[in-house]
């Protein structure tokens, strides 16, 4: 209050916070006001000592108001987390408190009792922009409709000095490759390394006759259960061969036939597990490359050729009759003599043999190895 000129005087004042149905006492303190309040101020400056026969009292009113504060309510930022994971806990921040101040002095436990955030996305949804939203006990957005303990103001969530405004917020959820375990070794194996230093495990065996391929583990899970990726159903595996010499780089082609091997050797084979589309699982994983060796060892054998003694006619004699003296023939295999040396005259004589490896004719009568003998070889395949 300024009162121009000089002279003496005294101010009093009373306010009202109700539109002047009530009204404080008359007071010579001045009214401060901290909190929100409409309040109307009347103060009265009544003249003085010598002011006094020369002033008449004068009076008037002033309005003060306080409005609330804006409090922002929303979800906390989460790190990202890829999808068909579950959602993360998420808290609630709250922005615009005025310096000093704390929650406790804003709400009861009661106002904010069940206060929680949800999400449109759930670990079906896939990969994808999500909004999380604050809502009540009862699932209504904070700041929304009705508030359960407090009356809105001019559709405002009212709390003393502040008004809530909710804020949601976006989240963006990635894809993820999808899991491959590592491939077992097939059972019965040479324990034997085959000396293939890759950085990945190789599936070994010992020839035994019968096809060898990769057995891919898939280990994710259908999108928000424990159940495991079903082949054919979620995904499907193409293959392709690479080159042994360069196995790290990837066939020019791949196909749905997934390669076998019978024969000794060292084979390197690519694989493809891709998501099938329009799945739950294409929308959340991304495909997975590797690859992997394949090798079939040789199966030792010890072999020894046959003997025979005959009295000098004039006649060349010969035989052609090997045995397998160590180890066993697999899968129907059998070993034969393709040619032979004879004697004629007295004498003792070391025969070589010309010996050759045959495959079942489920792989096509297939030649492994030729070499030549003398009464006992040891041989390895």
């Amino acid at each position: 209050v300024t009162v121009p000129g000089e002279g003496q005087y005294e101010i009093t004042y009373r306010y009202t916070t109700d539109g002047g149905t009530t009204w404080t006492d008359w007071s010579d303190e001045l009214p401060v006001f901290t909190n929100v309040v409409d309040a109307t101020v009347e103060f009265l400056v009544t003249p003085t000592g010598d002011a006094a026969g020369n002033y008449t009292p004068a009076h008037n009113t002033a309005k003060v108001v306080i409005t609330p504060a804006p409090l922002v309510v929303k979800p906390a930022d989460t790190e990202a987390f890829p999808a068909g994971d579950p959602l993360p806990g998420i808290g609630i921040v709250y922005e615009g408190l005025v310096e000093g101040d704390t929650l406790a002095d804003v709400f009861t436990t009661e106002d904010t009792n069940g206060w929680h955030v949800v999400s449109t996305y759930d670990p079906t949804s896939g990969a994808g922009t999500y909004t999380n939203t604050v809502v009540t006990g009862a699932g209504t957005p904070v700041g929304t409709g009705d508030p359960t303990l407090t009356d809105p103001s001019e559709g405002e969530w009212n709390f003393g000095n502040y008004y809530l405004v909710p804020e949601p917020n976006e989240i963006e959820v990635g894809k993820k490759p999808i899991d491959i375990g590592n491939v077992p070794q097939v059972p019965g194996l040479d324990p034997e390394d085959p000396d293939i230093d890759t950085g990945v495990d190789p599936v070994v065996k010992v020839y035994d006759g019968d096809p060898t391929g990769l057995v891919v583990v898939v280990t994710s899970d259908k999108p928000g259960t424990d159940v495991p990726l079903v082949p054919g159903e979620d995904y499907e595996i193409t293959w392709g061969v690479g080159d042994p010499n360069d196995p790290t780089t990837p066939p020019e082609s791949f196909t749905g036939e997934e390669p076998e091997f019978v024969h000794a050797g060292t084979n390197v084979v690519w694989y493809v597990v891709e998501p099938k589309p329009g799945t739950d699982a294409e929308k959340t994983y991304t495909p997975a490359t590797n690859y992997q060796y394949v090798v079939v060892l040789p199966r030792p054998l010890v072999i020894e050729s046959a003997s025979g003694e005959w009295k000098y006619d004039g006649a060349a004699h010969g035989t052609n009759g090997v045995s397998v003296v160590e180890g066993n023939l697999v899968g129907g295999d059998t070993l034969t003599t393709n040619d032979f040396a004879t004697v004629t005259n007295v004498g003792t004589n070391d025969v070589a043999r010309s010996l050759a490896w045959h495959y079942d004719v489920r792989k096509g009568g297939k030649v492994l190895k030729a070499f030549t003998a003398s009464n006992e070889v040891c041989a390895a395949f």
